[in-house]
């Protein structure tokens, strides 16, 4: 029982009515932060626990109606639904007599019995209740308080065989407004009636075994979902199909899906704890939009990380992730405030949560060399508290009093004392093949969930190589599901290199083994080129013979994370290595000049500076910048600041690049102009091998502009789109013909000239209602 469960007619007639109908008065409720959470906070404390409820739980939730009808206010309140939680478990409600002038104390003490914490201090059943009510002097209070005298009369009335009530001024009563807190209870005896009938209809609710049933719902329109969330009441999953695609809300109960319109490119999905906004996170930035729909509004312009997880936060402020730390704004206006630093050793921090307190927030700490923790950081003062026994990814904490993670593709439990910030038992694995990306928890326990050999959020994982014409076919090359990242095919058109990592169920981003490997397009076979975990994004030398490649892993095996060097070794796997460049910083996305005389690559110290001083400090002296090596006498120059993944044109005249998410070009002597040539957002620029066409992605697009000389100069057409992909993060590499692309990507590809086709193999969304059950059972509290 809840207050939105109660329809007041025109006439006055309050009717009690199911769930699925009261979901239509959303918009009437309480619903702004700090007032109500939906469904949350009518729980009683053993409902919230996932504990087996009966009869009494109902009293409780009766209480919390009755408490808000006479006070305006709900007796627990908090910005989001763990706060409320937490206090239906643990804070007593402020007294009636406190908040509202002229509430009988024998009406106070009858709902502090009704919202007693212990079942058993409770009324043990409805019909206890009436006898208690009647004897309550209400005359008394009214004249005490000088409200008005007019009296009520309750009478009957019903609805479909659901029992309701009304409320009116008796026979010859002047027409005055009645006195609240006599219609108030006048009101609660009426619904007792109702909820009498309901409970005898239904049976007694402790005779309802709260079992724990598991459904897999077919994926909503055959679509392969990429990121999901779930409604604190549990009533609603959101979710994106294929990457590019809008949010869509599916509802639980009949099945229907609605569509937000402008919501498309969304990348990671947090409702907040209202049930009445959705956080997206892009490709860079994070903006949110009502449930209900509307123009999504941008909270953070810009970041560094694509697709940054997220965390609502008290006082409407959002936490997310930038720079490989988090940070914290408020939801409308004023600026970010750095919440962690990186330390010594430690490479990324993400997954933020905030604990029911309101001020401790919880969040991953991932290692150099691949381990990972769960640190715990203080909201108030920004300091760090402390790095819990245990690590895994995406930690949050739920009612039953535990902390759930995941490590390894098992959703693991351990019970957590909020108070002491302390783990209190042993952790138990709950669930396994999880993707911490695709996972979710309501607050009364429905669980949501795609299985983890079905990932496909940001890319590459569990991949396939497809050969995508741009005449409209596409086929996949023989060869296994794997994680390929940095396609380059090779001069002559016959083989590919490329990076695969194995990632070894560790988590979405530990380091794993991560090497170079040479595949033939035709045959089917590979050869492997590096073997100890130290190869990233290559690219072939011009004549085909050699490849060359980034090892970024020996500075991570040392611990430090900060150096990169540049590798040369034949195409074949023959003779040994050499260093052509070694670096202090981060160096990515490197191409070989046409002439063999240059190589061009990304230089970054953005990372160098994490955890090194606030981020106003660290900085101000960092860089991002596509930098040319002369080969000729090792000399270094910038070619554009701000700038990442330059690559050459096929005559060596000038280089494209990703510059403030759009993909530029200039000379590579330095003379001449700067062309922006996406006119719009862009990525990932690739020349096609006659020169006469520049490639580049715009979500799941790829896009392309024509290529015309003009004299010492060239001259950039309007960008077309020529094919779309299942995701909105791939690598892709041009055929040698210029007729299209060999792409990573899901086992079926989606082009402009097939709209709808899908993966047939799409997985179920499972859900599992009264989950809260099986936590408990597996993962029982000291």
């Amino acid at each position: 029982i809840k207050s939105g469960n109660i329809m007041l007619t025109t006439k006055g007639v309050a009717k009690i009515l199911d769930f699925g109908l009261a979901k239509t008065t959303a918009s009437t409720k309480l619903t702004q932060m700090g007032s109500t959470l939906g469904t949350v906070a009518y729980m009683s404390p053993e409902q919230a626990k996932g504990e087996e409820v009966d009869r009494r739980s109902d009293i409780f939730s009766l209480g919390v109606i009755l408490y808000e009808l006479i006070t305006g206010r709900l007796p627990f309140r908090g910005d989001y639904e763990q706060a409320v939680v937490y206090g239906i478990l643990n804070e007593d409600p402020e007294s009636l007599t406190t908040l509202r002038a002229g509430v009988p104390m024998a009406l106070d003490g009858i709902i502090a019995k009704m919202l007693a914490k212990d079942p058993d201090l409770r009324y043990q059943h409805v019909d206890e209740l009436p006898a208690d009510l009647k004897a309550i002097d209400l005359a008394a209070s009214v004249q005490t308080s000088r409200l008005s005298t007019t009296t009520t009369t309750v009478r009957p009335a019903t609805l479909g065989g659901v029992d309701a009530i009304a409320i009116e001024p008796a026979a010859g009563s002047r027409s005055r407004r009645p006195n609240a807190l006599v219609a108030g209870i006048a009101l609660l005896l009426g619904l007792l009636v109702g909820a009498a009938g309901v409970w005898a209809f239904g049976g007694d609710s402790s005779e309802v075994e709260r079992s724990v049933k598991r459904l897999a719902l077919p994926s909503p329109e055959a679509e392969r979902l990429t990121a999901l969330d779930v409604t604190p009441d549990g009533a609603s999953v959101v979710y994106v199909g294929q990457t590019g695609d809008p949010i869509r809300v599916l509802e639980l109960d009949d099945g229907s899906v609605r569509t937000l319109d402008g919501t498309e490119d969304a990348l990671v999905l947090r409702v907040s704890p209202d049930g009445s906004w959705i956080m997206m996170t892009m490709v860079s930035g994070v903006k949110r939009v009502s449930l209900f729909g509307g123009k999504p509004i941008t909270v953070v312009d810009e970041t560094t990380e694509p697709g940054p997880y997220t965390a609502w936060a008290p006082d409407e402020r959002l936490i997310y992730e930038d720079f490989g730390t988090l940070w914290i704004k408020p939801l409308v206006g004023g600026s970010p405030t750095q919440v962690t630093t990186l330390e010594e050793g430690e490479l990324d921090h993400d997954w933020p949560f905030v604990l029911p307190d309101g001020k401790t927030m919880i969040a991953t700490i991932e290692y150099a060399g691949g381990s990972v923790g769960i640190g715990m950081w203080d909201l108030d003062s920004l300091e760090r508290i402390g790095v819990l026994e245990l690590g895994g990814y995406a930690p949050r904490w739920i009612p039953t009093g535990h902390l759930i993670f995941e490590l390894e593709g098992e959703l693991m439990a351990v019970p957590f004392d909020v108070t002491k910030r302390k783990i209190a038992g042993v952790p138990a694995s709950l669930e396994s093949s999880v993707d911490p990306r695709t996972f979710a928890v309501s607050a009364g326990g429905t669980f949501v969930s795609l299985e983890a050999t079905a990932r496909n959020v940001l890319g590459g994982l569990n991949s396939v190589i497809n050969r995508l014409d741009f005449g409209g076919s596409a086929r996949s090359l023989p060869f296994e599901v794997q994680n390929y990242w940095d396609l380059r095919l090779s001069p002559d058109g016959s083989q590919l290199a490329v990076e695969i990592s194995d990632v070894g169920g560790t988590g979405p981003q530990s380091i794993p083994d991560q090497d170079i490997w040479v595949l033939d397009v035709k045959s089917g076979f590979r050869d492997r080129l590096t073997f100890d975990n130290s190869g990233d994004e290559p690219t072939w030398s011009p004549g085909g013979d050699s490849l060359l490649y980034v090892d970024r892993r020996v500075s991570l095996r040392e611990g430090t994370g900060r150096s990169s060097r540049l590798i040369v070794r034949s195409s074949d796997g023959t003779g040994s290595p050499r260093i052509l460049h070694a670096d202090s910083v981060r160096l990515e996305y490197p191409d070989w000049s046409p002439d063999g005389r240059y190589v061009t690559f990304t230089r970054s110290n953005i990372f160098a500076n994490r955890g090194e001083g606030p981020a106003s400090e660290a900085l101000r002296g960092s860089f991002t910048a596509v930098t040319l090596l002369d080969l000729r006498d090792g000399a270094l120059r910038v070619i554009e600041n701000e700038a990442t993944r330059g690559r050459f044109s096929p005559d060596g005249r000038f280089i494209a690049y990703e510059h403030r998410d759009h993909v530029f070009a200039k000379p590579v002597s330095a003379e001449g102009g700067e062309w922006d040539v996406s006119d719009g957002p862009g990525s990932a620029p690739e020349w096609s091998r006659d020169g006469k066409f520049l490639y580049f992605l715009d979500g799941p697009s790829l896009m392309r502009v024509e290529v015309a000389p003009v004299g010492s100069r060239v001259r950039f057409g309007n960008p077309e789109e020529v094919a779309r992909t299942d995701r909105a993060r791939i690598s892709y590499t041009l055929t040698e013909d210029n007729a299209g692309m060999y792409v990573t990507g899901l086992p079926t590809v989606v082009t402009d000239e097939d709209d709808d086709q899908t993966d047939a193999s799409a997985p179920p969304v499972n859900v599992v209602i009264n989950w809260f059950e099986h936590v408990k059972r597996l993962s029982p509290n000291p």
